[in-house]
C-alpha cells in the first residue's frame, strides 16, 4: 500500500528534455528550397514590373495617338466643307480618327492599322518624289492656294515629301519598337516560373579527413 502511494508521488528528478532531431535530409531539403523560394520571389518581382510597364503608355504612341486623330478630323472637315458648298467630296483619311483612338486604347489592331497608313502614305509620297525630275512640268505644285515656280516649286515639290519620309520613318520605328509593345492588349506577359532568377543558394563544404 506505501509502495504504491509512493509510485503516485512526483519525482524530485528532474524531467528530460529531449530536442528535435533534425535529419541531414530535411536540411538538405530546406537548402534547396531556399534557392527556388527566392527565384519564385525575384520572378513575381519581375512580373509585377512588366505588368507596370504593360499599364504605362509610351509617350510616342500618344503623340502618334494624336497626329491620328487630328489629321482625320482634317479630312472629315474637308468633306464636311465640300458639302456646304455643294460640293462632294471623298477623303479616307477619315478612318484615321479611330485608329488613333485606338492607339491611345492600346489596341494591336490600331496599331496595325497605323502601320498600314503609313506604309500607304510613304509608299505613295516616294513614288511622287521619284518621278518628278521626269514629269514634274505636270506637277500642280501650290502653296496657300498660290501656285509656285521656279525655285520655291521645286523646293515645295523635293523638300515636303522628303520631310514627310523621314517622318513617317520615325513613326514606323515608333509602332514597331520593342518599347511600345507591352502596352498594346495582344502583348504575353511573362510568366514568374519563367523570369525567376535563381539566387545563390548556403554554401556547402567539403571537408575530407586528414
Amino acid at each position: 500500500m506505501l509502495a504504491a502511494f509512493r509510485t503516485c508521488l512526483p519525482s524530485n528528478r528532474p524531467l528530460a528534455y529531449a530536442p528535435p532531431v533534425r535529419s541531414v535530409a530535411s536540411d538538405a531539403q530546406t537548402g534547396q528550397n531556399q534557392p527556388h523560394q527566392g527565384g519564385q520571389l525575384a520572378g513575381t518581382t519581375n512580373l509585377i514590373n512588366q505588368l507596370f510597364k504593360h499599364m504605362r503608355r509610351p509617350t510616342s504612341i500618344t503623340v502618334i495617338g494624336v497626329i491620328f486623330i487630328i489629321a482625320g478630323f482634317v479630312a472629315a472637315w474637308g468633306c464636311v466643307y465640300a458639302l456646304l458648298h455643294h460640293h462632294v467630296k471623298l477623303n479616307l483619311a477619315v478612318f484615321m480618327i479611330p485608329v488613333g483612338f485606338g492607339l491611345l486604347k492600346s489596341r494591336s489592331s490600331s496599331r496595325w492599322w497605323a502601320k498600314v497608313w503609313i506604309g500607304f502614305f510613304s509608299l505613295v509620297v516616294g513614288l511622287m518624289l521619284g518621278f518628278y525630275p521626269f514629269y514634274g512640268d505636270r506637277y500642280s505644285v501650290t502653296w496657300f492656294d498660290e501656285q509656285l515656280v521656279g525655285t520655291p516649286r521645286h523646293a515645295v515639290a523635293v523638300g515636303i515629301p522628303i520631310v514627310f519620309l523621314i517622318f513617317a520613318r520615325l513613326i514606323w520605328r515608333s509602332l514597331a519598337s520593342p518599347a511600345a509593345a507591352p502596352f498594346f492588349d495582344d502583348y504575353e506577359l511573362p510568366n514568374a516560373d519563367q523570369t525567376a532568377t535563381e539566387l545563390p543558394g548556403p554554401p556547402v563544404f567539403d571537408v575530407q579527413p586528414k
